[in-house]
């Protein structure tokens, strides 16, 4: 039986879990993309790993992980949100990443002072340019659309989409897995409550054209790089709107992985979502929202390992 290629562990109940599985020596992988760092970011980023090596170290084991965190400080310099393509090969820096760092290590010294065998190091998309894995992901995120839904439509359907089609992320998210054809959007006005006329299935939430075009690409970049044994991803994977109920739907990320060429070789996947830190107004914390608040390190440590929901707030 071919082993399961990952597995995903969510909040403080998933975290002592994978702790009782490990020996300690595994490669820990988490990123950002370096525009801002708040305190949800420093959950993923800082205080579960430091609460995973602790749930460690109550076990009796030294942990001394390798952590390695990536900094996404390349992006395409022309992507078109009509078309769902970076439209040239030319890639820019989006920013720098010196002041991130300053401040993710403001955090991480104190899991270094605790557990100073842990090795941290931090990679840069940059850093990646001269792999084939960064050049397969330029040549997934230029090519066309079409070339793209012929892994997820019959090439029968495929020939009688008319081309406005192609530019309706909400049309992408509504595909039969079974049948592997199209849903009109009308025809179900909410993803969850979907099912396919013709065999009743529920449909398959791959999330939207330009997430699997744009961000999967690069995920999938780094998880093939750093070659991770578990990796930290952020509480909103796992929201409608980042189009990432790939983790909870019948379309896994090990077949992202094998979709884009990707996982040949790699190690099996663990992914622990920590959960996400809630602002004042009820909302997400996030830098996009404007209602990031600046809590200690201390503060958000004791909360996280002292509640096992799928929100935070403090």
């Amino acid at each position: 039986m071919q082993q399961p290629v990952h597995r995903v562990l969510q909040y403080f109940g998933g975290l002592r879990s994978l702790a009782e599985s490990l020996k300690g020596d595994e490669v820990i992988y988490s990123g950002i993309r370096p525009y801002d760092y708040h305190a949800g970011n420093r959950i993923v980023l800082a205080v579960y790993p430091h609460l995973l090596a602790r749930s460690l170290a109550q076990r009796g084991l030294e942990p001394r992980f390798r952590y390695v965190i990536t900094l996404n400080d390349l992006e395409p310099s022309v992507y078109d949100d009509t078309v769902f393509r970076a439209t040239g090969a030319s890639y820019q820096l989006a920013t720098q990443v010196d002041a991130i760092i300053g401040k993710v290590e403001g955090d991480l010294v104190h899991l270094r002072k605790e557990f100073p065998r842990i090795e941290i190091q931090y990679y840069k998309t940059s850093d990646m340019v001269g792999t084939p894995h960064f050049q397969r992901a330029v040549s997934l995120m230029m090519q066309e659309p079409v070339a793209f839904l012929r892994h997820f439509l019959r090439e029968e359907i495929l020939e009688q989409l008319p081309p406005e089609l192609l530019s309706m992320s909400e049309f992408f998210g509504l595909v039969c897995p079974s049948c592997k054809v199209p849903v009109h959007a009308r025809q179900a006005p909410k993803l969850e409550a979907a099912t396919c006329e013709g065999c009743n299935t529920p449909l398959s939430t791959h999330g939207a054209l330009r997430y699997w075009m744009y961000f999967v690409p690069l995920l999938a970049l780094k998880l093939r790089v750093v070659q991770p044994d578990v990796v930290l991803l952020g509480g909103d994977y796992l929201e409608a709107d980042e189009g990432a109920l790939v983790l909870k739907q019948s379309c896994k990320l090990e077949e992202i992985l094998e979709f884009y060429g990707m996982l040949e070789g790699g190690r099996p996947l663990t992914f622990l979502i920590p959960p996400l830190l809630m602002g004042k107004d009820g909302q997400k914390m996030s830098k996009s929202l404007g209602n990031v608040v600046p809590y200690r390190y201390e503060e958000v440590l004791a909360a996280c390992g002292s509640s096992d929901g799928s929100r935070l707030t403090l």
